[in-house]
């Protein structure tokens, strides 16, 4: 809002009357209440500061406010605390902490306190259904993992995508649930809640989305501004003589394809990419290779990259279609 509006006046830009008169005016009903989001937002925030128990550590940001909930240890020992576990996800997915020690407070209470279990949240359930009262409740975990990776957090987000995998979809047949029970039931498996649910599986095609192609608002203002390709792939993806091959990936950029493929014994990774038509105010491309083996450089034709400790090279200056040499070899070599 402050960046929005105009200089001369200091109000927001003309918008319609209302909806059925479409005449561009400077709207008192829209600076009205421009002002009063603000105004309500700062007790918003007083809340969270009067209410957050600096006195245990990690800190506890409760969900009830004023004193109504008390830290948890485990999360899952009491049904609330349980349920505390699937809204944290919520809270951090609103962006609302993004870049805080606040947001660093809420993820290491779920790591630290009971909150996860192969990389997904937990829960107390009540019902009698369950033969086991602590539990996964995948389904929740959606914006925890979607945090992590926005933060780079690239290892503790890939225990999620596999945990997913291994626990929260029915062997060969990829079916999720709400929920799994954490232990086995009888010869035929362990309890799920609410199979099938295609939010379930959608949870983790979005995880598989998001380590090859990620699209972020870094700088918060409501505008994504940042592209970065095979970002958070597991390392085995680039043994040698391996690909990863991505074809016309939505984003919020436009369309993007990338084919990445493993050369290791001859000292390369080489990577294919068509960029999107609109171009990002960052675009990066990391390539993650084996443990073991390090990204020295890279070159597009002519051009040297500069590439950081993670393997990942700015390629921001990069248009339309154009390939990327990473040259890479064995550490200690």
């Amino acid at each position: 809002m402050l960046d929005d509006r105009e200089p001369g006046n200091g109000l927001l830009p003309r918008e319609r009357y209302c909806g059925d008169i479409p005449t561009p005016v400077y709207s008192l009903n829209v600076n009205a209440n421009g002002y009063g989001s603000l105004r309500d937002f700062a007790a918003v925030l007083d809340a969270v500061a009067k209410s957050e128990f600096t006195n245990v550590s990690p800190v506890f940001l409760p969900n009830a406010l004023f004193g109504e909930e008390k830290p948890y240890d485990p999360l899952t020992s009491v049904r609330l605390g349980g349920y505390w576990d699937l809204m944290a996800p919520y809270i951090l997915g609103s962006g609302l902490f993004t870049g805080t020690q606040r947001e660093d407070w809420m993820l290491q209470y779920l790591q630290r306190r009971g909150g996860l279990c192969m990389g997904m949240v937990r829960t107390h359930p009540s019902s009698s259904f369950w033969v086991v009262k602590q539990n996964i409740d995948d389904l929740y975990t959606l914006r925890y993992t979607l945090v992590l990776l926005r933060r780079d957090e690239v290892d503790r987000a890939l225990v999620s995508f596999y945990g997913k995998l291994a626990q929260g979809l029915t062997r060969d047949t990829f079916i999720g649930g709400e929920g799994t029970c954490a232990l086995p039931l009888d010869k035929f498996g362990r309890q799920m809640y609410l199979p099938p649910n295609s939010a379930s599986n959608a949870y983790w095609l979005w995880m598989l989305r998001y380590v090859m192609v990620q699209d972020w608002d870094l700088d918060n203002d409501g505008k994504p501004d940042t592209l970065r390709l095979m970002f958070a792939t597991p390392k085995r993806w680039l043994e040698d003589g391996k690909s990863i091959k991505i074809e016309r990936a939505p984003t919020a950029f436009g369309e993007v394809s990338v084919v990445m493929q493993s050369h290791l014994k001859s000292g390369s990774v080489v990577a294919s990419v068509t960029a999107p038509p609109r171009t990002p105010g960052k675009m990066l491309l990391r390539a993650r290779v084996p443990d073991g083996w390090k990204v020295l450089s890279a070159r597009a034709g002519a051009i040297t990259l500069p590439v950081d400790r993670t393997g990942a090279v700015d390629v921001s200056s990069m248009r339309g279609k154009f390939e990327v040499r990473l040259k890479v070899t064995a550490q200690g070599q």
